[in-house]
């Protein structure tokens, strides 16, 4: 369970990605609704699937109709055969979903023919590369499974309908799948009952340490939670789990869910105008077409809204415990853009704080799977944050200065450094720059005062390397301060 669950929320992601990046990615839609329904059902959350399977209508409809009259090529027909396979089991989903909500069924036998189609179908519905078909059922059964149990009256009539099948009124009623989902919530049930069994007989301070999560509550935590998985890691989540119910858990990860969604399809006031701006800017390097284009403003976006979160000093981040200073004494650390005060025993930033901050928040966004730290023999050196798109290299050349935040300053000071990263792959590179100067109370930049596109272009070169400034602001007073 926990590798499917992993797989479908990184394929989510990848999908959702992509959507955002390119304009009428239909297809996109498509399979990123395909794997809401598969995680929402897995959750038991008929509500999400029912959206994710309007989602995928939606999105079907509109492919359609900008495909209506056009040539098809023959390449496309399996992927199109792909997708109608797909919707199918997500309108089983859908349609089961929303009867498992039911305390009673006024025709049962219709109810379970629909509910025992979806059952099936998340074997028979194989995703390409797939060694068997048992992929997806690892995710759908138990929801089903778990539906009956807390169902009474409807396990009564799965188990009545698995005795008599013949009083099925129309032909074709599945029998052997009934038949199975019966033996396999019987199993459940005699599992639940020796374990309980066990913990009976257990004597207090026998076993396990309390604080360690159970192999239940880590499948809880895939089933439930996979995107607060993916973000925060089973160890975490698996923690949570422990402490609240599986509604609470659904909760969590769609607020989890939500948040990273924010990321990609945002209105912000500030970022978006910004961003507009850096494309046209770089829309003037020739370039800037094609994968390029694609692949580098995603990484803009990102590091924009990264500019922005980290304007807004966030009170509980805790950025560890501490480091040891050269007479291997631990030094404490704070948000390392917070007021510094030396007699409290604050450690002063170092490019690893910023490093560390940017390269985490790529981690547990839409680009995380595709970042790295510090990579070795990029253009004879040592990348500070590399991210790659396939062949498509573009590194994140990180510093700090006491000096001056001047643009022109730090520009004389690290710009051919970062643009010097570029020479082996595409000329398009980042610089973040973690302001040490004075603060005083005379206010603080905008966000889109703190970046910006310059470019380099090295003696006898014909190649102009365009570069992604930003600053980040360290020693800030915050809005209090100012009263």
């Amino acid at each position: 369970m926990d590798e499917v669950s992993e797989h479908i929320t990184t394929a989510r992601e990848w999908f959702n990605a992509a959507e955002a990046a390119e304009e009428a990615r239909h297809d996109a839609q498509v399979y990123a609704a395909v794997c809401d329904a598969v995680l929402a059902f897995t959750a038991g959350n008929a509500t999400a699937v029912a959206t994710a399977a309007a989602r995928l209508d939606t999105a079907l409809h509109r492919r359609d109709a900008g495909h209506w009259g056009m040539h098809q090529p023959a390449w496309l027909q399996p992927q199109l055969a792909a997708e109608v396979a797909w919707g199918r089991l997500v309108l089983r989903l859908h349609r089961a979903a929303e009867l498992l909500q039911d305390d009673v069924w006024m025709e049962p036998w219709t109810a379970l023919d629909d509910v025992l189609s979806a059952y099936s179908a998340s074997r028979t519905v194989r995703p390409l590369g797939s060694r068997d078909g048992s992929g997806l059922a690892l995710l759908v059964e138990p929801a089903v499974e778990d539906s009956f149990l807390r169902r009474q009256a409807l396990l009564a009539t799965l188990r009545r309908a698995a005795s008599a099948p013949e009083q099925h009124p129309g032909t074709g009623f599945d029998h052997p799948t009934a038949a199975a989902l019966v033996a396999n919530i019987d199993r459940r049930i005699a599992s639940t009952a020796t374990l309980a069994g066990r913990e009976a007989h257990t004597p207090a301070g026998d076993g396990a340490d309390e604080s360690d999560p159970s192999e239940n509550d880590v499948e809880r935590a895939y089933r439930f939670a996979p995107t607060t998985v993916r973000k925060l890691g089973i160890d975490v989540a698996s923690a949570l789990a422990r402490n609240i119910s599986d509604d609470d858990l659904v909760k969590i990860d769609g607020l989890t869910y939500t948040e990273d969604l924010a990321r990609l399809r945002n209105s912000d006031p500030v970022v978006v105008p910004l961003l507009n701006r850096f494309l046209a800017q770089l829309s003037s390097f020739p370039d800037f077409t094609g994968e390029t284009r694609r692949t580098f403003s995603l990484l803009v976006e990102q590091t924009l809204l990264f500019l922005k979160a980290a304007a807004d000093l966030d009170t509980a981040t805790a950025f560890g415990e501490g480091r040891f200073d050269t007479h291997n004494k631990r030094v404490r650390i704070r948000d390392y853009r917070r007021r510094f005060n030396k007699a409290d025993g604050d450690a002063v930033p170092l490019e690893n704080d910023l490093q560390h901050h940017f390269f985490q928040w790529l981690l547990t966004g839409q680009l995380g799977t595709l970042a790295q730290v510090e990579p070795i023999n990029q253009a004879l050196g040592r990348a500070d944050v590399l991210v790659s798109f396939g062949p498509l290299r573009y590194l994140t050349e990180i510093k700090k200065n006491p000096t001056s935040n001047d643009r022109d300053y730090l520009e004389g000071k690290y710009l051919a450094q970062a643009a010097e990263y570029s020479n082996t792959n595409v000329p398009f590179g980042q610089l973040l720059v973690l302001d040490l100067t004075e603060k005083t109370k005379a206010g603080s930049l905008r966000v889109d005062e703190l970046a910006w596109v310059t470019s380099h272009r090295p003696p006898s070169s014909t190649v102009e390397r365009a570069v992604v400034a930003g600053i980040v602001t360290w020693n800030r007073f915050t809005p209090s301060d100012f009263s």
